[in-house]
């Protein structure tokens, strides 16, 4: 593993440096590389405020719930998805009027403008990306995207938690650019020896080699798929943390769309059972 977590692919010495043989290196297919797919080709950056970041089923989740699903089609535009490329293939061919919850699923980029006279740039990444995809995935987000801070969702499982401290599971913890950021009731700053990994933990590197403002939120949760509780308790460890910079609402739609994220989700996993 290289030094920023890109797999390094091995090769045979079993024949000789001059010898042409096809499986002398190993190399990856960028066909089933999973890379940001733009709907529309242009030269300009798209300039936001910030950027929100979901990695997981968790964080996904939760933005529907509380943000995308209460914003109609001409507040949100979409910009693209992540996904390989037969799978952006599938996507152009499919029915655009797809659901809310099964769009969820699909790794889609959205543009928010106006949301307390803020612009974002909304990511989910449902399906978690591959350690060779992350730092290729953020550089080619930036060098369509301008953005002055970001917000990152994530969420790890509880056996990943360490303290010496009884705690209860599912729990919220976070970090940020500001050291004078106060915690909250249900947020509280994560502390060491515990750290973030994968697309989260590249994301915030990259914000300080940028000097980018950013809060990261991770759900510690008993489940490694879609929780309804884990669901709500990064809602309030979030709003809890934000207070009055907090752009996502509960409400009586976001109620109706958390129980209907359950549904799916117990529907999906009845297939497996």
């Amino acid at each position: 593993m290289s030094l920023f977590g890109e797999l390094q692919f091995g090769f045979s010495r079993a024949v000789s440096d001059d010898e042409d043989d096809e499986f002398a290196r190993v190399e990856p297919n960028l066909n089933f590389k999973r890379k940001i797919q733009w709907l529309e080709e242009s030269t300009e950056k798209i300039e936001v405020d910030e950027l929100i970041l979901a990695d997981g089923p968790i964080s996904c989740a939760f933005l529907h719930v509380y943000l995308l699903n209460h914003l109609n089609e001409s507040e949100k535009k979409l910009l693209g998805l992540s996904a390989t490329n037969s799978e952006f293939k599938v996507f152009q061919n499919d029915d655009k009027t797809d659901s809310e919850l099964n769009r969820m699923r699909k790794n889609l980029i959205y543009k928010v403008d106006n949301l307390n006279n803020k612009s974002y740039l909304v990511c989910e990444v449902f399906t978690n990306l591959k350690s060779n995809e992350f730092y290729d995935w953020i550089d080619q987000l930036w060098e369509r995207v301008n953005f002055k801070a970001c917000t990152i969702l994530c969420s790890q499982n509880q056996t990943s938690y360490f303290s010496s401290n009884r705690q209860e599971f599912p729990c919220v913890k976070y970090l940020s650019s500001n050291k004078e950021m106060a915690t909250a009731d249900k947020c509280q700053r994560l502390e060491e020896p515990n750290f973030l990994q994968n697309l989260p933990a590249a994301m915030i590197q990259f914000c300080v080699l940028k000097k980018l403002e950013f809060t990261a939120f991770v759900c510690y949760s008993p489940s490694i798929n879609v929780d309804i509780q884990s669901v709500k308790e990064t809602f309030s460890g979030v709003s809890g943390l934000l207070k009055d910079k907090n752009i996502f609402k509960n409400d009586d739609l976001s109620k109706k769309c958390l129980l209907n994220v359950g549904n799916l989700v117990n529907s999906v996993s009845g297939l497996y059972m």
